[in-house]
C-alpha cells in the first residue's frame, strides 16, 4: 500500500503509459495464452523479419490488440476482462510504499530522508537457461487502477547494466557491488511492486 506523498494525475506520456500496461499485462497468468498468438500475428506480417523487432513491436502493440481481440468475447472472465480494457489514465503515484513486508522509497524521497531504501534486486525468471538478477533503483512509484477493487502497483526503476562493470561480484567474499552510474535495460523500466527484494 502506498504510504507517502500519494499524487493523482493524469498520465500524460503515452510511451511509459503503454510500458507499465505492457508490465501488467506480460506477468499475467490470465494473459499468458495471448501473448505468443500476438507475436504469431507479427510474424505473419512480418515475415523475415527479425526476431528483435517482434519482440518491440510486441511490447508496443499488445495491449491495443489484445483490447480488440477479447473487447466482444462473453466467456471471458473478469479479471482478464478489466485486463484487456486498459487501465485509467489517472494514475496515483507515491513516493513511498509497503509490500512484501519492505517500504520503497523513490530516489528523490531517499535525498531527503534519514531512511533510505530505493535500491532494489529483481530475479528475472527465465524460460531457458539460468535466471537473471538485475539491480538498480526506484525512480517513481506507480498504482494503475484497473477497477473498483483491482489496483497493480509498478516501480519504474532506472537498472544497472550488467556488463562493463555495471555489476561485480566480489571473488574472494562474494559480495555483490553495483554502479549506480552505469545504466542500461531502459525500454524495461517497470517492474511489478511485488517482485523487487
Amino acid at each position: 500500500k502506498g504510504t507517502l506523498g500519494k499524487k493523482s494525475a493524469t498520465c500524460m506520456d503515452g510511451h511509459s503509459f503503454t510500458q507499465a500496461h505492457y508490465t501488467v499485462l506480460h506477468n499475467s497468468i490470465l494473459v499468458a495464452p495471448y501473448k505468443e498468438e500476438h507475436k504469431n500475428v507479427l510474424r505473419e506480417i512480418n515475415l523475415g523479419k527479425p526476431e528483435s523487432l517482434i519482440t518491440r513491436q510486441h511490447m508496443n502493440t499488445f495491449g491495443s490488440w489484445l483490447q480488440r481481440h477479447l473487447i466482444n468475447d462473453p466467456s471471458v472472465v473478469e479479471q482478464l476482462y478489466l485486463l484487456a480494457r486498459l487501465p485509467s489514465s489517472n494514475i496515483c503515484t507515491f513516493q513511498g510504499y509497503e509490500i512484501n513486508g519492505n517500504t520503497f522509497y523513490t530516489i528523490a524521497q531517499d535525498k531527503k530522508s534519514t531512511n533510505q531504501n530505493s535500491g532494489v534486486r529483481f530475479d528475472a525468471i527465465m524460460n531457458e537457461g539460468p535466471n537473471d538478477t538485475y539491480y538498480g533503483y526506484i525512480e517513481e512509484i506507480w498504482e494503475l487502477d484497473y477497477g473498483p477493487s483491482f489496483k497493480v502497483p509498478l516501480f519504474r526503476c532506472k537498472w544497472v547494466n550488467k556488463t562493463g562493470g555495471g555489476v561485480q561480484v566480489d571473488k574472494l567474499y562474494g559480495m555483490t557491488t553495483v554502479d549506480l552510474n552505469n545504466l542500461g535495460y531502459r525500454d524495461e523500466p517497470f517492474v511489478l511492486a511485488k517482485d523487487v527484494a
